[in-house]
C-alpha cells in the first residue's frame, strides 16, 4: 500500500502486483533481514494559469491543484514503473476514502453516544425516587443533583411563614376534573389549577406538578387547602408515577433533550 498526504487527510491505495512479482520485488529489497519497501511516486497535477502565475511569484507556500494521475516507480530514475493510476481510479479512491471516513465517524459517534447513555443511566440510578421524579419534570437535558420533590408540609409552612407563594414540585393524585382549584386525593388539603390554555386535570390521574403554591388561612387556621397554580405538569402512565423512577427511562428522556450528534 502507498499513502499520499492530500488536502483532506491521507489517500491510501494499493499497487497492483502479482504475488510472484511482489515476492521478487521484496527479495531484491531485502538485506540483512530488513525489507526496504520505499517506492517513488510521480504525480500529474492540474492547476489553472492564474494559480500557477501566483505560485511562481511567491516561490513558496501552497499550490492548489487537482490530482490527475499517479505513477509508482521502484527506482529513483523512474525506469521500473510499478503502477499507473488515472483520474477515474483516483476519483474512486477519493469516494472510497470519504465512505470509510464517514463510516468511522459514525462508529465513533455511536460509541460515544452509547458511553453517554451508560454514564447517564448510572447517574440516574444513584438518585432517590423523589429526585428522579423532579428531574423527569425538569426541562434540563442534564441531571440536576440538587433537584428533588417538595413535601406538601414543607411547602405549606414556607408559604405561611413568608406570606407569599413559593415554588413547589409535587406528586399528586387529583380527586376531580377540570382546570380550576381541583381537589387532590393525595396529598390532602391541596387544590390545583392550570391556566385556561392548559389541559384539564382528570379525576384519579397521577401527576407531577410544578408551580406556585400558596396558603390562605381560613377562619384563622393554616389547615385550609393550599392552592397550587401549575406552570408545568406531567400526566403519569403508572400509579404514583412509577415510570418516572426508572433510570433507563429517565436517562433516555434526558438524552432526547440534548443536541443531536451530526451524522
Amino acid at each position: 500500500m502507498v499513502t499520499l498526504q492530500v488536502e483532506n487527510g491521507e489517500l491510501p491505495f494499493f499497487v497492483p502486483m502479482q504475488q510472484s512479482d511482489a515476492q521478487t520485488f521484496l527479495r531484491a529489497r531485502t538485506q540483512w533481514g530488513m525489507e526496504n519497501r520505499s517506492v517513488y511516486v510521480a504525480l500529474t497535477l492540474k492547476a489553472d494559469a492564474t494559480t500557477l502565475a501566483a505560485a511562481r511569484q511567491r516561490l513558496q507556500g501552497e499550490l492548489k491543484a487537482s490530482l490527475q494521475g499517479i505513477q509508482v516507480f521502484a527506482d529513483r530514475a523512474r525506469t521500473q514503473r510499478l503502477a499507473l493510476i488515472g483520474e477515474d481510479e483516483i476519483n474512486k479512491l477519493v469516494v472510497e476514502q470519504r465512505r470509510v471516513a464517514a463510516e468511522k465517524q459514525a462508529d465513533e459517534q455511536a460509541a460515544a453516544l452509547e458511553a453517554q447513555k451508560t454514564r447517564m443511566m448510572q447517574a440516574a440510578g444513584s438518585l432517590s425516587k423523589p429526585a428522579m421524579m423532579a428531574n423527569w419534570l425538569n426541562d434540563s437535558p442534564d441531571l440536576q443533583w440538587g433537584r428533588t420533590l417538595d413535601t406538601i408540609r414543607a411547602a405549606r409552612l414556607s408559604s405561611v411563614v413568608t406570606g407569599a407563594p413559593v415554588t413547589a414540585t409535587l406528586l399528586v393524585q387529583v380527586e376531580g376534573s377540570g382546570k380550576d382549584k381541583v381537589p387532590t386525593r393525595w396529598p390532602g388539603h391541596l387544590r390545583v389549577s392550570v391556566g385556561k390554555d392548559g389541559t384539564a386535570f382528570s379525576s384519579g390521574q397521577w401527576y407531577l406538578i410544578s408551580g406556585q403554591l400558596s396558603v390562605s388561612p381560613s377562619n384563622g387556621t393554616a389547615l385550609s387547602d393550599a392552592l397550587l397554580d401549575a406552570t408545568k405538569f406531567y400526566a403519569c402512565h403508572d400509579a404514583q408515577c412509577a415510570e418516572t423512577t426508572d433510570p433507563v427511562a429517565l436517562s433516555a428522556r434526558k438524552l432526547s433533550k440534548q443536541p443531536q450528534i451530526n451524522r
